[in-house]
């Protein structure tokens, strides 16, 4: 199971021998989100001609994963946070979702809306989001199922293999504080998680690849890259070893 971005999801794409099967694919949701103990009212995702986009959409308000992990089976519960770029919205009822790009195509306006748009970098989302990842641990602990939990622990890249940059879409300030921020996630992620359930992809394959398929991007990387994870996925799913440490104080 995949709660993050395509980072995660097109791993699989390399995996020629099926060795891995995909049982869920969560994206575009924030922890903040997706672990929010009050459900929200999809009322947007039926605007969205893509099943796909809808789904997610959809899951991110009715916070459909926490039920997905109590009655799903998986081996490996893969987690990236390159979507915790996006902003979330608190309603003034307590409701709380991820500012997607499909939530937006789906006619969400934040400003025609009552309730508070919490930036993901501030000091308010960083609360937000670990109350999150502290249900999300919970919720693994009660099911015992945190040791499958496997963390991709990348970064955007701050250029491409040809030794280009990514503005003006992506300046490099931008980048870097995009980066400080995933580190200070990661940060907190360690004090739950072993050092084992970390994949860390070397710096060297963290670089854009022009020729991507969804774009040129600092989180669409070159083939290495994906080849990288695919091996470490592999031999995390047939060892069956992980092991979860005591927790860090």
């Amino acid at each position: 199971m995949i709660f993050g971005s395509c980072v995660s999801r097109d791993v699989l794409n390399f995996d020629v021998e099926k060795a891995i099967a995909l049982v869920g694919y969560y994206a575009r949701s924030s922890f903040a989100s997706a672990f929010a103990a009050k459900p929200g009212v999809d009322t947007y995702s039926a605007n969205l001609q893509s099943g796909f986009q809808a789904a997610i959409v959809k899951a991110d308000l009715e916070k459909s994963l926490q039920h997905s992990i109590r009655e799903q089976s998986f081996d490996l519960f893969l987690i990236d946070l390159i979507d915790e770029r996006f902003n979330v919205f608190v309603t003034d009822e307590g409701g709380l979702f991820t500012v997607s790009n499909e939530l937006r195509s789906a006619g969400f306006d934040p400003q025609a809306e009552t309730g508070t748009l919490v930036k993901s970098g501030s000091e308010e989302f960083f609360a937000l989001w670990e109350a999150g990842w502290e249900r999300f641990v919970s919720i693994l602990k009660e099911t015992g199922q945190l040791n499958k939990v496997v963390v991709n622990r990348t970064l955007w890249s701050s250029q491409t293999s040809a030794g280009n940059d990514f503005s003006p879409q992506f300046q490099a300030a931008y980048i870097a504080e995009s980066n400080s921020f995933l580190m200070r996630l990661y940060e907190r992620m360690d004090c739950d998680l072993s050092a084992q359930q970390f994949i860390s992809p070397p710096s060297s394959m963290i670089c854009g690849n022009e020729q991507h398929k969804w774009g040129i991007s600092p989180f669409h990387y070159v083939d290495d890259y994906y080849l990288f994870m695919l091996h470490e996925l592999r031999a995390a799913k047939s060892s069956q070893c992980l092991q979860v440490e005591t927790p860090k104080t």
